[in-house]
């Protein structure tokens, strides 16, 4: 995904929008040299220790996403979300589709609608240039992709916002180019990428479906879905263990968990456990393994849904925090590839760990705060966020062993607040958001946090 321009040819948009660069994919030569990147010595991983700040994360990448997006309305490409930090000519309508998603993610988060205008400036770019007419030589899978993603941004918007405009506007053409493109997967050259491809858009549709109720959303979904799942019952080891493009085996395991197999939540829990260790935890080689890793993730995480044993999950958490270990910087942005020398972030990959990684851990909406993960955090006491807040905040601390927990707020003079948690909390992370009455002044505040025998205390700014 890197330094791809191409001209577009609109059809469907008024013609003096013109033609302007986007989004380039991969030619079968390029595809073929990537592979060979697989092979090379295994990188250094650092031992700096990142705590899982996960809220915090998220917000990060949200601005980060901001700085990327091309603001000047003269330009022809304003509106579209750069490629990398080491790229920043080339804009794309995959990475513009994953900025709504994340800056609509973080409004529904923080209750800070802080990325309207980027929103805007997306949409304005994307009906410009739309998911299904990327580009692409002989194959569609670029296309394809780019309309799945099309359908899973649309969504969040919608269901954050309440804003219907782009249903007509913008996915229903996405829909039906998905309808009328299916991909061969006996093709030359592209027996692994065509599959992979399949089921990331089958299980995006199916959200969908989930989303609108049609019941053709529905049909194209579980047929596209359940081929994806016969493929990979057929060498299960050899192509789940792939990486192509920016895509892993990872990516057909989440379609189908989240496609075909809820089709059949009886024999579901079976089928994973029968091919889900085929899937190799970590791949720490090749061009963009940051982005196959972090697919991965997102398939142990749709198997632990599906099937829910206890080690799948661990899985999706150790992989997000490897990661995220990667924002060496603190910006939000992560590399494209591991141990990146240049340490230059690439838009599409840092949005990746926000919607594939980071959002499962977070509410509302995502895992719920008590999760029991075998994994070892120390007692921690983060800092409150956002700092300066105004109308809410949120907190979080990690326990290394579970038992009572008193998290409280009170201001200069030692007068109590608030009490935000009292009780009995379990190990590892836990996240707590405060909507602060409106009888509290602005100034500056304190938050206690006592638990095994410990205690910690941080300092919060209230604005008004």
């Amino acid at each position: 995904m890197r330094a791809r321009t191409a001209i577009l040819i609109l059809l469907l948009i008024p013609l003096t929008w013109g033609i302007a660069t986007a989004t380039r994919y991969m030619t079968l030569q390029e595809l073929e040299a990537q592979q060979a990147t697989i092979h090379q010595a295994r990188p250094v991983i650092t031992s700096k220790l990142v705590l899982p700040v996960y809220r915090e994360a998220i917000a990060h990448t949200a601005r980060f996403m901001a700085n990327m997006q091309v603001s000047d309305s003269a330009s022809t490409d304003f509106g579209g979300v750069r490629e990398a930090e080491d790229d920043m000519n080339t804009n794309q309508t995959d990475n513009t589709q994953e900025g709504i998603w994340v800056w609509s993610r973080y409004y529904q988060l923080f209750s800070v609608d802080s990325f309207r205008v980027n929103i805007r400036r997306a949409w304005y770019y994307n009906q410009r240039h739309p998911a299904w007419r990327e580009e692409g030589t002989g194959t569609d899978y670029y296309r394809n992709w780019n309309c799945g993603l099309g359908l899973f941004a649309e969504s969040k918007y919608r269901e954050v916002y309440g804003d219907t405009f782009y249903l007509r506007a913008y996915t229903d053409s996405c829909i039906s180019f998905l309808n009328s493109h299916p991909l061969n997967f006996n093709q030359s050259g592209y027996t692994i990428l065509h599959p992979f491809v399949t089921g990331l858009y089958a299980g995006m549709l199916y959200h969908y479906w989930r989303d609108r109720g049609l019941q053709a959303y529905h049909d194209t979904a579980v047929a596209r879905g359940t081929l994806v799942k016969d493929w990979i019952q057929a060498n299960a080891r050899t192509r789940l263990q792939s990486n192509v493009w920016a895509m892993s085996g990872g990516t057909a395991l989440w379609g189908v968990c989240h496609s075909a197999l809820p089709e059949d939540t009886s024999s579901a829990k079976a089928w994973l456990s029968t091919y889900v260790d085929s899937m190799n935890f970590f791949q720490p080689t090749g061009t963009w393994n940051n982005s196959w890793n972090i697919y991965r993730a997102w398939a142990y995480r749709a198997a632990w849904e599906v099937g829910h044993i206890p080690q799948w999950q661990t899985n999706h958490k150790r992989l997000v925090d490897t990661l995220l270990a990667q924002d060496q910087d603190l910006d939000g942005g992560i590399p494209d590839t591991w141990n990146d020398p240049q340490n230059t972030d690439a838009a599409w990959t840092s949005s990746y760990l926000d919607f594939m990684g980071l959002d499962y851990w977070v509410e509302p909406s995502g895992v719920a705060q008590e999760a029991s993960v075998s994994t070892s955090l120390p007692f921690f006491l983060g800092q409150s966020f956002p700092n300066p807040a105004r109308s809410v905040v949120s907190f979080e601390f990690s326990l290394f062993s579970p038992g009572e927990a008193n998290l409280t707020v009170y201001n200069v003079v030692g007068e109590k607040m608030a009490t935000l948690a009292d009780g009995h909390r379990g190990t590892g992370l836990h996240q707590i958001r405060w909507v602060i009455p409106e009888n509290v002044r602005a100034g500056i505040y304190f938050y206690r946090l006592e638990a095994e025998g410990q205690s910690r205390r941080g300092r919060m700014v209230l604005t008004r």
